[in-house]
């Protein structure tokens, strides 16, 4: 059978003869087509493309949710939108596509999104450590580049316990002054400098304990500063311990 078919109509003020209904014939079965068509009573829109059917969503179904906003648009002040979803991807590297498709965003078993660094001209960036790495035991570079250092605070150093061996964090004071440990050409330790006890100006100390005062004399030669508890520092004065001085001091005559 042909699609369509006629309808013979004979009551009614418009009674006709007949009239066509568009049908669709399948398998010798007619299917009526019908537009659908919506407005007040006495009035009817023809549904279409640009007048589409009107619905009313419940409130029980939950949709997408948010606005839709158009790409390369002016962002809206204050946009909303559905939370990001993630699919857990434990091996990243396996997964296939081809330029150009629609790529689910993935991530780790705990929601942390994988991200790609790339360069202000779009190139991939695979490695991150803020400037040239340089090789240990290399020659050195004339200008090297590199990343500033970052001390963590550290109030009371000796309750720090590590390894040899460890890999150690550099520490430092509350306003970033390193934390250093003078060693010897050999690798031993300095725990102290300055040459012995300081003493302070006016002071009475029964013992004292310092650096021996030294001097040079023939053949460059060291040697220390000579003198006795009663006398104090020894002065050569000359054979005769006398001296001669050529000159007048004010008001003074010296013999």
């Amino acid at each position: 059978m042909a699609d369509n078919f006629t309808r013979n109509k004979s009551f009614g003020p418009d009674s006709t003869t007949g009239y066509t209904e568009a049908a669709d014939d399948v398998g010798g079965v007619w299917y009526p087509i019908h537009k659908l068509a919506f407005g007040a009573l006495d009035a009817a829109t023809i549904v279409s493309s640009a007048a589409g059917l009107p619905v009313d969503i419940v409130s029980s179904i939950a949709l997408g949710g948010g606005t839709e906003y158009t790409e390369d648009a002016v962002a809206a002040a204050n946009p909303v939108g559905g939370a990001v979803i993630l699919i857990r991807t434990d091996t990243p590297a396996t997964q296939v596509t081809t330029d150009g498709d629609n790529v689910a965003q993935r991530g780790t078993n705990y929601g942390a999104a994988y991200v790609q660094l790339v360069t202000s001209a779009g190139a991939y960036i695979d490695s991150v450590g803020g400037g040239t790495e340089y090789t240990e035991d290399a020659v050195a570079a004339a200008n090297p580049v590199g990343k500033a250092t970052i001390l963590v605070r550290t109030d009371t150093p000796a309750t720090q316990v590590t390894t040899d061996g460890d890999n150690v964090a550099q520490r430092g004071t509350n306003y970033g002054a390193a934390y250093v440990q003078l060693v010897t050409s050999s690798g031993s330790y300095i725990d102290s400098v300055g040459g012995g006890t300081q003493y302070t100006e006016g002071d009475v100390d029964a013992s004292i304990t310092g650096t021996a005062a030294m001097m040079e004399v023939g053949a460059n030669t060291l040697q220390p500063v000579q003198g006795t508890v009663a006398d104090g520092l020894l002065v050569n004065l000359g054979s005769n311990n006398d001296v001669t001085v050529t000159g007048r001091t004010a008001g003074t005559r010296l013999r």
